[in-house]
């Protein structure tokens, strides 16, 4: 019972500091390497969340650290939250993480670069569109390069939409890109509930 009462103590104190807006305490909690069973009772993966949604540019550099940590669930919420940091100076880092051996990683880092909006990424985009083995990554790669402005991409929306299960094709968030492709108009980036607070 101590390492799941110790990861629940965690994941509550996370909770309390991303309500208080204690960036110091969320990147404190990075550092932690207690964890639960599965890849969602990582607390660290929490808290590199939290600050995402924070939107404190303070963290950048400790979520930079995370590149490389052996949770994928880890490093996929870090390259989010530098996503909804428009960190710049994450780029090369989630140009990267477009070659991490886990697909949540490689999804999280090119929806990253899209909304970051570095339009010097689109040709590594474009790479991951045409050569990922996973047609989730390679959707993600699509809506990345349509938030750059790379018109050319509205083509290979629907090839990318074919690639996934029909459950995500009706997702309202692949819905939207579909019409896009069709239509024109302008795309905005995709929020989660939970990464609007």
């Amino acid at each position: 019972m101590g390492r799941r009462a110790d990861v629940r103590e965690h994941m509550l104190r996370i909770v309390q500091y991303e309500r208080d807006r204690n960036v110091a305490g969320l990147i404190q909690e990075l550092g932690t390497s207690i964890q639960g069973r599965t890849s969602y009772g990582i607390p660290r993966a929490d808290a590199a969340s939290a600050l995402g949604r924070l939107g404190d540019a303070r963290a950048i550099p400790h979520l930079l650290e995370l590149r490389n940590d052996p949770e994928w669930a880890v490093r996929m919420d870090a390259f989010g939250a530098l996503g909804l940091l428009k960190a710049k100076e994450a780029v090369a880092t989630l140009v990267d993480g477009l070659n991490d051996p886990h697909r949540g990683p490689r999804m999280a880092a090119a929806e990253a670069l899209g909304r970051i909006g570095d339009p010097t990424v689109i040709p590594r985009l474009r790479e991951v569109v045409h050569s990922d083995a996973n047609g989730e990554v390679r959707l993600h790669s699509v809506e990345a390069l349509l938030l750059l402005g790379d018109l050319e991409a509205r083509d290979q929306v629907a090839p990318a939409l074919r690639g996934v299960s029909w459950r995500l094709r009706t997702n309202p968030r692949w819905k939207r890109l579909a019409t896009f492709a069709e239509t024109g108009g302008h795309l905005e980036p995709w929020f989660s509930p939970g990464e609007l607070r």
